[in-house]
């Protein structure tokens, strides 16, 4: 059987409350400082009976479930055996799934369902400096992360689209797509990554049999991703190409094609976000 263990942080008082609302801030559920709640209940789907206990308070956090008394004597009541219906909960079984921004993904392009682009919007991309991820890292931005983001650093490249805002609509879209995330450094010219999609689109199209559908979901700033490249001569051409295929499609989703105030407020730092940030980033 296999046996869980694990915490939900609570702050008490007004500096420990503090605490746990920025933290709160970045996690947007339960946490234990170091890794979701919920995250603790994943992994392979086990055959025998699964107990779990959640512990919460002030007390908990990822580094002390061992100086705990009701973390520590429930471990040693699931190595011992000894009362494990009273000591823990049972998990009810449900439907195994799989996590991660990229289980929707194939090595190769299925050329039996039709092709669709994902781009994310506004600050929707992971960022990497070297092999290492700095955006949306929340403990390298705390350290001072953001200068490595300048827009004159080496080595930046994007990652992926971040899981919590467009997981779920990959996953969806996945059922009757082929789903290639097309994440794109937004710290630099619409001109640039304009440049980018228009390559990759290239790549697909000539790797598809000319039948095959190719469609563009672009959420935000990634609509206006793609308008770049239709307004350039070679993106243009790779556009007309596009729309030759039955069933070619472009959807934008809340794309500011008319502007957008929330981007006046980051660049002023008035954006919530920014102003979060700079209270982590020393």
């Amino acid at each position: 059987d296999l046996h869980i263990v694990g915490g939900d942080v609570a702050g008490e008082g007004l500096v420990g409350r503090l605490k746990t609302f920025v933290t709160d801030l970045f996690y947007r559920e339960d946490h234990d400082l170091v890794v979701n709640t919920s995250a603790m209940f994943g992994g392979t789907e086990r055959l025998g009976t699964v107990r779990y206990w959640i512990d919460t308070g002030k007390h908990v956090d990822h580094f002390h479930y061992f100086r705990n008394p009701e973390t520590a004597d429930r471990l040693l009541d699931a190595l011992k055996e000894q009362e494990p219906e009273t000591s823990f909960h049972v998990l009810e079984r449900r439907q195994a799934e799989v996590t991660g921004s990229t289980a929707y993904q194939k090595r190769a392009l299925d050329k039996d369902r039709p092709v669709v682009y994902v781009l994310p919007g506004t600050m929707g991309s992971h960022l990497k400096v070297g092999d290492n991820r700095v955006w949306l890292d929340k403990w390298d931005l705390a350290m001072g992360g953001l200068k490595k983001l300048k827009v004159t650093a080496a080595d930046v490249r994007p990652e992926k689209p971040i899981g919590s805002g467009y997981h779920a609509l990959m996953e969806y879209l996945s059922q009757s797509h082929q789903v290639i995330p097309f994440a794109y450094d937004w710290r630099l010219s619409l001109t640039e990554s304009a440049a980018a999609l228009r390559k990759s689109l290239e790549e697909t199209l000539e790797a598809l049999p000319s039948e095959q559908a190719v469609r563009i979901v672009a959420h935000s700033m990634g609509g206006l991703v793609v308008r770049m490249m239709i307004a350039t001569e070679e993106g243009r051409q790779v556009w007309d190409r596009l729309c030759q295929r039955a069933g070619a499609r472009f959807i934008m989703l809340g794309t500011p094609n008319g502007g957008s105030h929330a981007i006046t407020a980051m660049l002023m730092g008035r954006d919530p976000l920014v102003r979060m940030l700079d209270l982590l980033d020393v």
